[in-house]
This record gives structure tokens, sequence and C-alpha cells, in this order.
């Protein structure tokens, strides 16, 4: 636009824009050496400049030493990003990383991991190349209905031995959107109107780029060992801000009252948003008949919304783990599930079967909460079908005990779960 005044902090911007760049590039050539070799580096090279950039543009930020300072503390305090620093400059002095590539494999009969197998393997092999001459090993004998095999390939930097690369870089993209999101407030001057990256920050705050969410990818394969298959993580997602959300469309759809609508907009705490959620969630259940199973995973200003489909509880195992990887990536202040679930009599249950296989079953409606500093928020309401009319019997709400299917975001969190109810 002609006469518009650009933001001071653009080149800073750029920076970690074309660093993002760089990431998906290395990542479409994760199992191409050379060329993945070549991206990494230059994407490293890349976010660490952005710093440097900002540092050259001070004289924009208002009392720039005492607030980058703070920064600085922060930065210093992450091993990831000390890592960026250290990785950059052995790029720069002494010549490329060493980086290695691992197959690791994940075994688990129920919703926590069983033993981890990693092996050094040559680094064009594909997931699923190695699914197929795991299956020839899967033995035909009765195995649990969840049991399931994650085959992961990851490349592994030696200074930085408990973190993919990439899933590392990701986290530093977060940090560093962070960083320049604070600076443009601290700027002496308002932020020009044409600032896209002010405007994207303010809505979106510390999302990433869709490409690096969903870049797992072809990298990990799922294995169901009942039958053998190879089985994909379907599913649908939408990114909201927290003002965002799209309650006109709601309302009209399933004609909830103002007090849901107020309750999902204005939840000031954890308890207050699942239960306004768990309200929103029984609505729609009352009006479709049915419930998707979903996934709401919150960032400090936004919400992706997933919705997920999972055909039986092998599945169920593999969405829930995709999902806890996505909290991880994200950087994820909290994640809401919401299902419809089997519900089966205490001396049914003590038989060590599942809901579905009593006879005498009933049906749920349920939400499970988990922070990543580990608030615990459970709601759940037994329905019945009346006249193809659904029922609701009274609301029950828990708070603490962490439920088995918030293992796995227990452990991205590096929470201690306590084996509780499935």
């Amino acid at each position: 636009m002609s006469g518009a005044i650009l933001c001071p902090l653009v080149q800073a911007e750029c920076r970690l824009h074309d660093a993002a760049k760089l990431w998906g590039k290395a990542s479409e050539s994760y199992f191409e050496p050379d060329d993945f070799r070549v991206h990494l580096q230059a994407c490293i090279q890349a976010f660490r400049s952005v710093t440097w950039i900002l540092q050259s543009h001070k004289h924009a930020i208002t009392n720039f030493e005492t607030w980058y300072s703070g920064w600085q503390d922060t930065m210093r305090a992450d091993p990831v990003l000390r890592w960026l620093v250290e990785a950059r400059n052995k790029i720069e002095k002494q010549g490329d990383l060493e980086a290695k590539s691992i197959l690791r494999v994940t075994g688990s009969g129920s919703w926590f991991d069983g033993k981890v197998v990693e092996k050094e393997l040559p680094p064009k092999t594909r997931p699923a190349e190695i699914c197929a001459i795991l299956q020839r090993f899967i033995h035909n004998q009765t195995v649990d209905e969840e049991a399931i095999l994650k085959v992961e390939r990851r490349w592994i930097d030696s200074d930085l031995p408990k973190s993919e690369i990439l899933d590392a870089l990701c986290h530093c993209y977060l940090t560093l959107r962070k960083l320049l999101r604070d600076a443009h407030d601290k700027l002496a001057g308002t932020v020009p109107r044409q600032c896209k990256f002010f405007d994207s920050a303010t809505r979106t705050n510390e999302e990433l780029p869709e490409f690096m969410l969903t870049a797992q990818q072809p990298r990990i394969s799922w294995i169901r060992l009942k039958d053998g298959a190879s089985v994909s993580i379907r599913q649908t997602a939408q990114t909201f801000t927290r003002n965002d959300l799209p309650m006109v469309e709601a309302q009209r759809r399933y004609g909830f009252d103002d007090r849901i609508a107020h309750g999902l907009k204005n939840a000031k705490s954890f308890r207050e948003k699942c239960t306004a959620w768990f309200q929103h969630s029984k609505r729609m259940l009352e009006v479709d008949g049915c419930l998707m199973p979903t996934a709401l995973v919150m960032t400090e200003k936004s919400m992706q919304i997933l919705q997920l489909q999972m055909d039986d509880r092998a599945e169920k195992h593999m969405v829930m783990r995709y999902v806890a990887d996505a909290c991880k990536r994200l950087d994820a202040v909290a994640v809401i599930i919401i299902n419809e679930a089997w519900t089966a009599p205490a001396e049914f249950a003590a038989t060590g079967k599942h809901a579905i296989d009593c006879p005498s079953r009933g049906e749920a409606i349920v939400l499970h909460g988990l922070t990543r500093h580990g608030e615990v928020i459970s709601c759940m309401n037994i329905f019945t079908r009346q006249e193809g009319k659904v029922v609701f019997g009274k609301d029950k709400i828990i708070e603490g005990g962490l439920p088995n299917i918030m293992a796995p975001f227990a452990k991205v969190w590096e929470l201690k779960p306590a084996k509780s109810s499935s």
C-alpha cells in the first residue's frame, strides 16, 4: 500500500516467518537425509537470528534493556532455547549437528504406555515400511482390543537426546512468537494498522501454523495389534480465539438459552469452563441425538476444536495420544475431552470387563478436563432415550482423581497420574 507505515519490527517478523518456512522444508524432506540436514540447519540459523534483529531495533521499544533482560532470563532457563543457541554456534563454527535417525516403537494395552524400544536405522526408512515388517511378527494369539503400537521415526540431536528436533523447533517458534508479540506491546509508538503479524498474534496468540501442527504424518504410524492393521488418525479441526467462538451459529442451531452462552463466553475458572461446555454438549446431544467425540485444546488465548473419529477402543487410545501430542506441540494450557460413554453397574465393572459388554448397560455423556498444572474436572450425566428423545439424569461433577483416559495428557505435561476410573 503506497504511503503505508511499516511496523518497526517487520524485519524480525519476516525472519520468524522465514524460519517457519524452512521448518516446513525440513519436514517435507524428513526421509531425505541430505536435504533434511540443509533445511534443518538453515532453519536453526533463521530462528537464532530473530533475537539479533530484534535487538538491532531496540530504539523502537520503550525501556528495552529492562524489558529484554527479563526475556533473556526466561530463554536462558529454557533448555530447548539454550540448545538452539548452542546448535547455531556449532553449525557456524564447528560443522554439522550430530543428528541421528531413530526408530521408536511404543506398545500399549491400556491408557498407560508400555515399554519403549528405540533403534537407530537408515534415515530413508519410513514408518510404513517398519509397520510391514512388524506385522509379520505379530502372532495370531488373542490380544486385548486396546493393544496398539506407535511407530515413530525421529531425528535426534546428540545434545538434545530427549526431544525430536522438529518438535523442539516448534517450541522455539512459539517462544519467539510470544517474544515478538510482547515487543509489539512495548513499542514506543502505536502499532501500524498494516502489521499482519500483530493482527494475527492478537487474534490467535501462540498458535502454530497448520503445517507445523499436522506434520506428524507420515513420520508416525499406528498398528492395531488385534488384526495387525495400520490405522490413520481421522479428525477435523477449527481454531478460534476465546472471544471469537461461533456462538451465534451454535445458538441458532441448538437453541440453548442465554445462561449457556454467557457461561461459555464469561467462564473464568477451569471448573466454570468445563461445566459451561458440558451444558452446551448436553444440548447438542439433545438436538442431534448423538455426540461426536470432541477435544477442546486451549492455548493462552485461543481454542482448537477437534472432532474425532474412533471406531473401536484401540483407535480411541491412538487418537487420545495424538491429541496429547498436539497439546504439547501447541504449548496448550488445558484440554477438555467430551464424548458419549457406556455405563454398567459396579458389580459388573468389578469383573474387569468393559461396560459395552454388559447386557444392562446404560448411556452417559462425559466430560474430562485437565490443565497442564494438574487441575482435573470431570462431568457426567447418565441419560435415557424415551420415545426418541434424550432424557437427562442429574449432573455429577468431580474435582481431582485423574481418569485413565487423561493419562496421555498427564504424560506430555509430566504430571503424575494416579490410576482411577477409565
